[in-house]
């Protein structure tokens, strides 16, 4: 539980300290009112993101020691001053793996295929506009480290894991990775999958639709969107709840709500961009 969760109802009382259990209700340690005065913060790396509406809930009450991202800068405020490791690199993964070697230290092999595997996913197997010569020099020593033969086929299936969409659950895909972005007051979800086919996104499509307009009245979200990265053919298709925007879409439309994004691939880079200035 949260501190502030239990605040008001221990300041009802008048007891000086609370027993603090754990599922099996045994007594793993004490609460005092002195720790509702001078709270022990935890202590907070941002990976992958520097937005608190991104984290994790209770970030307000904890305290960040450091930032490693390749997303834009949001107007996070510290009260110390922190490390930062931010670059426009493909994948945070690069960065991580940077900070290994900084350190001197040598990832082992399953440390290696972890990052390799972040890498791979976030660049779209080296596909992506967003690949930096940095993340395919990471690649190549990750993947001699992992053990790993062949990129492409490493890639490849990795993604046929998820490959089909219409056997997966909508709404644990779209939030598998779901950026939420706000311009001009208009509040908007962006999620994508990555695919090895798009032949068959007509099967499923509405099915999504319909749970990109669940998502956006759950969060209190203008728009959601969802793109379907083909990996292979470097192509997307882009599916989007109820909007007077879609209108505005530079992309040719397929059937209401679904538009075709030929060579779009890269959510940070290529669209974005444009949704931000469409709203602007």
């Amino acid at each position: 539980d949260r501190l502030d969760d239990v605040k008001e109802q221990v300041l009802k009382y008048r007891e000086h300290c609370y027993p603090i259990l754990d599922k099996e209700e045994r007594v793993v340690g004490i609460l005092t009112r002195y720790h509702l005065l001078r709270p022990r913060r935890k202590r907070v790396v941002l990976v992958d993101h520097n937005e608190a509406s991104q984290s994790v809930p209770g970030l307000e009450e904890a305290e960040i020691v450091e930032i490693i991202d390749h997303h834009r800068l949001d107007s996070l405020s510290t009260t110390m001053p922190i490390f930062i490791a931010a670059e426009p690199l493909g994948s945070v993964n690069t960065i991580i793996y940077q900070q290994y070697i900084r350190h001197g230290i040598m990832p082992d092999q399953y440390a290696a295929r972890t990052m390799l595997t972040g890498i791979v996913a976030d660049t779209l197997i080296l596909r992506s506009p967003t690949t930096t010569m940095q993340d395919v020099q990471a690649v190549e020593m990750l993947a001699r480290l992992a053990k790993v033969p062949s990129v492409q086929e490493f890639g490849e299936k990795l993604f046929s894991i998820s490959d089909n969409l219409a056997t997966q659950d909508p709404d644990t895909m779209i939030l598998s990775d779901f950026k939420k972005y706000e311009n001009g007051g208009t509040k908007m979800g962006i999620g994508q999958c990555e695919v090895t086919t798009l032949s068959d996104v007509q099967q499923y499509a509405q099915t999504y639709i319909d749970a990109l307009q669940k998502i956006a009245d759950a969060q209190a979200l203008d728009w959601t969107l969802l793109m379907v990265t083909d990996v292979l053919r470097e192509n997307s298709v882009l599916l989007a709840s109820d909007n007077k925007a879609n209108k505005d879409l530079p992309y040719a439309k397929i059937e209401d709500q679904i538009f075709d994004m030929p060579g779009v691939m890269s959510r940070k880079k290529q669209v974005i961009p444009m949704l931000s200035a469409l709203w602007g």
